[in-house]
């Protein structure tokens, strides 16, 4: 199978479509490579370059683009990461509902109005029913809290 001229033009300017909608999806730059390489083998198609020459040319500009241009994107294109309602509770003070003593496995505080369960991140510290703490962090669904020392 023979593909030049316009015919080449047209498979990778749609292959070049396809990645770079892919690439809009997920802007984690997983496509944009094959974007600029389907275009440099568009251009050698158009120039009536061999089918297997527009092969080596997309594999080798994806590659490039990838080792050369992805460090300097990487550290220009910032996604800006949004806080879920379970992190806004970092920092935010609470009560403990049920005692926390890491040792037994126990422990539940209410910190934003919603009932957690908690731990703290040192084993030798115990928390009372009452206590007022504030959360430290978040390990999957139990909150790291210290207890605050009121004067």
């Amino acid at each position: 199978m023979e593909m030049t001229g316009l015919t080449a033009l047209a498979v990778w300017l749609f292959a070049a479509a396809v990645f770079f909608v892919i690439e809009s999806a997920s802007l984690q730059l997983v496509c944009i490579w094959f974007v600029a390489g389907s275009l440099g083998a568009a251009f050698a198609g158009l120039f009536h370059a061999p089918f297997a020459a527009q092969l080596w040319i997309f594999l080798l500009v994806s590659a490039a683009f990838l080792i050369f241009a992805r460090p300097l994107l990487v550290n220009k294109i910032k996604v800006k990461r949004l806080p879920t309602n379970a992190d806004r509770v970092i920092g935010m003070p609470g009560v403990v509902t049920e005692t926390v003593d890491n040792l037994a496995g126990t422990g539940r505080v209410n910190a934003n109005g919603l009932s957690w369960s908690a731990r703290t991140n040192n084993n030798s510290i115990r928390l009372h029913e009452g206590q007022k703490i504030t959360v430290l962090e978040i390990e999957g669904v139990k909150l790291i809290v210290e207890p605050i020392m009121e004067d």
